[in-house]
């Protein structure tokens, strides 16, 4: 009798492999045995690679903001809880980095380069972040903490200096660049926003 796979399972043998041989190396048949059951149960939860690739960057994505950005906008009132704010979405990259760097780096690899077929998963994980550095820059304001700024703009520089310090962090020099750089970026971009 043929155990009964979910298309959880599914996602879990294809990140494995996709980490293992890159996502261009990675065949259906690669998953479907990694996960222990036939193409036919595939084809039930998925149409292609292409779309269970996409189904992880989407859980990635929902995985990501909502770790870094699950905040209680209300709960930051002072330029010591923007601070401790900043410490925390620091302490939460470092996290990842260390317990998932390798999904990171296959993630930032698949979907930023020339030619990728994920552009609009990237677009919409990069909209998801620009919109909660926004809500939270746009809170701080409110609050008379933070300059009064150009919102997007400051965003979207804040967003560009997180990239490239995790880029670094995944591919040059690993978890020690990391920890050397993710703190001192993060806690510089909040405290070039305070009054």
């Amino acid at each position: 009798m043929a155990r009964e796979v979910t298309g959880r399972e599914l996602l879990g043998a294809a990140l494995e492999v996709f980490v293992e041989k890159g996502y261009h190396a990675t065949t259906i048949s690669d998953i479907v045995r990694a996960a222990g059951v036939t193409q036919g149960t595939f084809y039930l939860y998925f149409k292609n690679k292409a779309d269970i690739f996409s189904a992880l960057l989407e859980e990635y994505r929902t995985l990501i903001i909502s770790g870094l950005f699950d905040v209680d906008v209300a709960s930051v009132k002072t330029r010591d809880d923007w601070l401790r704010l900043s410490d925390r979405i620091a302490g939460f990259l470092l996290d990842h980095i260390k317990t998932h760097g390798e999904f990171m780096r296959l993630f930032i690899a698949e979907t930023t380069t020339i030619g990728s077929c994920f552009v609009d998963e990237a677009n919409a994980f990069s909209s998801g972040i620009m919109r909660e550095i926004c809500r939270l820059i746009e809170h701080g304001i409110c609050l008379n903490l933070l300059r009064d700024i150009d919102v997007e703009a400051v965003a979207l520089s804040a967003f560009g200096a997180l990239k490239e310090v995790v880029r670094q962090s995944c591919f040059d020099e690993g978890t020690a660049s990391a920890e050397a750089l993710i703190p001192r970026v993060i806690r510089s971009q909040a405290e070039l926003l305070l009054k």
